[in-house]
């Protein structure tokens, strides 16, 4: 008790850092792995096997790392009973019908103004599930991607107040002049629904052809949408 309290409180004084993050988070969720073998300079995606529901794991979590020393804000943000019955429809089949149609996920304060996302997905068709490091440090930033296609975006992100859902749909897509089919086609989306009720854009850059379609590759800009009078 007395060496894990010596340990709280030297990792309390240590600088929070990304890695640092991550590493304490990795060891926590993942404990026969040792985190200076998965890459964590590189990857920002690992997968994890919960011994209970999501929901509650990540409560765990945000425990842990506040016993760290991390300033921590969980979501979505809903009552204690709220988050009992996500739970609960978490293990059985999930529903958004309480508002939030996404895994849970841990905003954390690391040192200076940076932040980090990590999200932990509600696992794939075949209940494999994994963990997700963003790091914010300024502005607009998607933290996970739902639905990524060229006609429309379904996404969780940080509008650099709060955690937003977005579902966004194609409205303007063009080629920079001089541009031949091996670059980037540039798609504009505009939200259509948001947990806030406020308005967003987004523009895509996609790569592909006409005749066999686009695949989204990244975000070229994120922010309000202000239609243009």
């Amino acid at each position: 008790m007395v060496n894990l309290k010596m340990f709280e409180e030297y990792s309390s004084s240590q600088p929070k850092t990304m890695e640092l993050l991550m590493s304490q988070t990795l060891e926590f969720l993942i404990p026969d792995e040792n985190p200076e073998t998965l890459n964590l300079k590189r990857k920002r995606s690992f997968p994890y096997k919960p011994t209970t529901s999501t929901f509650k794991t990540a409560k765990k979590l945000e425990k842990k790392l506040t016993e760290y020393g991390y300033s921590v804000t969980y979501y979505p943000k809903l009552s204690d009973q709220e988050n009992k019955l996500l739970a609960i429809k978490n293990r059985l089949d999930y529903s958004d019908e309480i508002g939030w149609d996404y895994g849970p996920l841990l905003l954390v304060e690391l040192s200076g103004s940076e932040k980090c996302a990590i999200y932990l997905d509600k696992g794939d068709k075949q209940g494999k599930h994994s963990v997700h490091f963003q790091k914010i440090e300024r502005g607009f930033e998607v933290i996970y991607f739902k639905k990524a296609t060229e006609s429309e975006i379904h996404c969780l992100f940080w509008n650099e107040k709060e955690m937003v859902e977005g579902k966004f749909e194609d409205v303007d897509r063009h080629i920079e002049p001089g541009k031949d089919r091996e670059d980037p086609i540039y798609i504009t989306f505009v939200s259509y629904e948001t947990s806030d009720k406020k308005e967003y854009f987004i523009e895509g850059e996609f790569y592909g052809t006409y005749e066999a379609g686009y695949e989204f590759e990244s975000i070229y800009d994120m922010g309000f949408y202000e239609e243009e009078k």
